[in-house]
């Protein structure tokens, strides 16, 4: 079912209807909404004999301030808190955001007064990534106007059906300032692609049984070595955990079934409106966690001009995408330039480094991490180590102690889960999916004992420009000194260039013979460098969309030898600021540095394998020529 909605200026004339019909016709539309604040009754009922039949019109406009059309607001909401499942959408003249609308500020009532009437009904944004606005006044320069006023709500029953696949279209606009936009509802193919991990939940850890379960499946035996036996008897737990949790109070779907009936016959019995105004209150809260959960819902990708709805094609799109990013196949790796002299680890900080490990470390590293951090493959988050120290404590203690004796990881330990979450409400694009990796709990304990044991060397290692993840560093010093930068060279006579490079996914992107190499560099023996580069290369990972897992792909590894030649450094050094993904150069502005600067930054993307993101880039000049800038 297609449903259409158009706000069409000048719909009394014929060019206006014939261009309405065409699109009704194109569009296939089973519902049709045509708006026109100008129509009076009778010309509404002469157009309802040149549309289809079984075609009804209404006819509803308030014009004046903004508190007569808020007015309205009101009476709807309660409508549309009484009535389900619900699609609301059409010209609301209102946007939620302020970002939705340039070229002018937004209606301050209205900004504000729609969000809490689209939060208090519960409603859930159906948003399309490829229409940032859907009206425009048509003027040119600085007096055009924009924004995001058509749009389209759905109630959580329409986020709920896992059957329905619920799409927004928004279409060229032609003799109309608005966009039409199409509302796609179609029935999704179930399909049993793909495996749903298991997970453990926290809230079995209150239920009765499940220490006796857990218990039992620690005190089985099992064979290998400490990382295979700590492998297989969280194995055992997840098969004992699956049957234990089947069936009786256990069974969270079937107590949350059981309870929508009890509330809906208490509500059928209830004769004051107690029980409602609960029931609102939950309703508004069930709204905000389906709104979350719809707007990470990956429900459909646009690729090569084709939008993909079905899962497998989903996943074979995104799995040839990200593996290209993993590892990476990106540069040499080959540092043919000179390095600037820097400090260096210390015999004594290395031998640091490489100190047997203590049970106090490893009892740090499990009972401080985040009780709350995502599981990873295996499905056991922290707090099941945190919970049950005393049970696991042994096993996991010994499988860590072996990754630091030997340098060696058992695959299965070495696994991650890529989400993919949106950058912005309703992104389609693959590269507008972030993704972020979940690795197991174990995996989690050791690079905390690593990064621990790394953090009273990092600032002296680090460049000081380097403004983010280290501690007593601040990324807004970062910012407040380059502002001062630009007010100062705006204000002078000297030639100078302020150059902003972003990296495009610099964490995915990364070379790891760079990597090796840069540790050399900073005299990281090679113990602790084969260390880091057995986490960072052998890692497996799979694609986790809408909770089903993809198949599993090995990150590239690059087997470039490096050879780190003289360093050396000029007295033209440009300086620079570093923030997370960005790299900020103030330099002089004579052409023969700017041309040293470019090639510095060629031989920089050519080994490290990482690539500049020119619609994030920015140059700014002062007192320079243009042309020579260019």
């Amino acid at each position: 079912m297609n449903i259409l909605a158009w706000n069409v200026h000048g719909l009394a004339a014929p060019p206006a209807q014939h261009e309405f019909l065409r699109i009704l016709r194109s569009t296939k539309a089973t519902i049709a909404f045509a708006i026109d604040t100008k129509l009076n009754t009778e010309q509404l009922q002469k157009f309802q004999f040149k549309l289809p039949d079984k075609c009804l019109i209404s006819n509803i406009h308030i014009s004046g301030p903004w508190a007569r059309i808020i007015a309205l607001w009101d009476p709807l909401k309660v409508t549309l808190q009484n009535c389900a499942p619900i699609i609301c959408m059409g010209d609301f003249n209102a946007v939620l955001n302020s970002h939705e609308k340039t070229g002018r500020a937004p209606a301050l009532q209205a900004c504000l007064a729609f969000p809490d009437f689209v939060s208090q009904s519960a409603l859930t944004e159906v948003s399309c990534p490829d229409a940032k606005f859907t009206w425009t006044n048509n003027w040119r320069g600085h007096e055009n106007v924009k924004s995001k006023i058509d749009g389209c709500f759905v109630s959580k029953e329409w986020v709920d059906d896992t059957e329905l696949m619920v799409l927004l279209e928004v279409h060229p606009r032609s003799i109309s300032d608005h966009n039409p936009i199409l509302l796609c509802i179609s029935k999704r193919r179930l399909t049993t692609w793909g495996r749903t991990p298991f997970r453990h939940f926290q809230y079995w850890q209150d239920m009765a049984g499940y220490r006796d379960q857990v218990m039992l499946a620690w005190t089985e035996d099992t064979r290998g070595c400490a990382m295979i036996n700590l492998i297989q008897k969280l194995e055992t737990t997840m098969d004992k955990l699956k049957i234990w949790c089947k069936g009786g109070a256990n069974d969270l779907p079937h107590q949350i079934v059981e309870l929508k009936s009890k509330i809906k016959l208490l509500q059928s019995l209830s004769e004051s409106g107690h029980l409602e105004a609960i029931d609102e209150e939950c309703n508004l809260k069930r709204g905000i966690a389906n709104g979350r959960r719809w707007r990470n819902k990956i429900a459909s990708i646009s690729h090569d001009g084709w939008l993909l709805t079905e899962m497998p094609d989903i996943f074979t799109t995104c799995t040839d995408y990200f593996p290209g990013l993993l590892g990476t196949s990106h540069g040499t790796g080959n540092l043919s330039y000179s390095l600037a002299p820097g400090p260096i680890v210390s015999t004594e900080e290395n031998a640091d480094l490489l100190k047997p490990l203590t049970a106090v470390e490893i009892q740090w590293a499990v009972m401080d991490a985040d009780r709350d951090s995502a599981p990873g493959p295996d499905g056991f988050g922290n707090s099941f180590f945190q919970r049950n120290w005393d049970t696991v404590q042994k096993a996991v203690a010994g499988a860590i102690r072996g990754f630091f004796d030997s340098e060696r990881l058992v695959k299965s330990i070495n696994k991650t889960h890529i989400i993919l979450l949106p950058k912005e409400q309703g992104a389609m694009q693959v590269d507008k999916l972030q993704p972020i990796s979940l690795c197991t709990s174990t995996m989690k304990f050791i690079t905390r004992i690593m990064v621990q044991r790394m953090r009273p060397i990092l600032n002296k290692n680090i460049s000081k420009n380097q403004s983010t993840f280290l501690s007593g560093r601040c990324i807004q010093n970062s910012f407040l000194l380059s502002q001062e930068i630009v007010h100062i060279l705006q204000n002078s006579k000297k030639q100078a260039a302020y150059v902003k490079i972003d990296l495009s996914k610099a964490y995915d992107r990364v070379n790891w013979g760079f990597l090796k190499a840069a540790l050399c560099h900073l005299g990281f023996q090679d113990l602790w460098i084969q260390k880091v580069m057995t986490i960072v290369t052998l890692v497996r990972s799979a694609l986790l969309i809408n909770g089903k897992e993809g198949t599993w792909i090995q990150a590239y590894i690059n087997s470039n030898q490096i050879k780190i030649p003289s360093m050396g450094a000029g007295p033209t050094s440009p300086f620079s600021m570093l923030y997370a993904e960005d790299i900020i150069f103030f330099i002089d502005g004579r052409l023969q540095n700017l041309r040293r600067l470019k090639v510095c930054l060629d031989e920089f993307f050519s080994c490290s394998g990482l690539v500049m993101n020119i619609a994030k880039s920015s140059v700014l000049s002062f007192n320079m020529n243009s042309q020579e800038l260019s």
